[in-house]
């Protein structure tokens, strides 16, 4: 039959290519983490992002409602449910908004620059909510807000970092890391 011995052949071709690839496979799981464990020591570090994005979002409810906040801060009012609730999530709409800039500008500059991009804007949030003083709760408003654009921005981009970042066996693991985090 003409044609025959072309699939025989294309088969056994696919067949070595698959062998192929197999053998080039690292380890998986622990063993493969152990084995790369430059590239999962790199992982944890950007994943440490979705622990402060918890850490941040839980404490905050509950600092607002120690005395000793109200007196370091000269912030009055926040007894106030919908001031409580406004000043705890202004985190989420600014993380919304990091989300949506940090699409466009992860293509322009890159995963590893917009992972520092990230980082100064929580620490400039960090920064001006830690400096309130004086009675406004103004500050804390902008400072969580800007927070949020860092909180949000370190969401969607680690998981995108930590996959460039990681060989193919090990990848979903390191992929997982952010939301582990959280």
């Amino acid at each position: 039959m003409p044609g025959t011995a072309t699939v025989v052949e294309q088969n056994h071709v696919s067949q070595a290519l698959a062998e192929h690839r197999l053998s080039m496979v690292g380890a998986t799981g622990a063993a493969g983490l152990v084995k790369n464990a430059r590239t999962f020591s790199i992982a944890v570090f950007a994943s440490m992002g979705g622990l402060i994005y918890g850490y941040n979002q839980g404490m905050f409810g509950q600092i607002l409602s120690m005395h000793s906040f109200s007196e370091a801060s000269g912030v009055t009012g926040i007894q106030n449910p919908t001031l409580s609730g406004l000043l705890t999530s202004i985190l989420e709409l600014g993380a919304f908004v990091g989300v949506l800039l940090n699409g466009y500008v992860s293509d322009a500059v890159g995963r590893k620059k917009c992972v520092v991009f990230g980082v100064f804007w929580f620490i400039l949030g960090v920064i001006i909510q830690s400096a309130t003083h004086g009675g406004s709760y103004d500050y804390i408003l902008a400072g969580r807000t800007l927070t949020g654009v860092g909180i949000g921005s370190l969401s969607m981009i680690v998981p995108l970092f930590n996959a460039e970042l990681a060989p193919p066996e090990i990848r979903g693991s390191l992929v997982a890391l952010q939301q582990v985090s959280l």
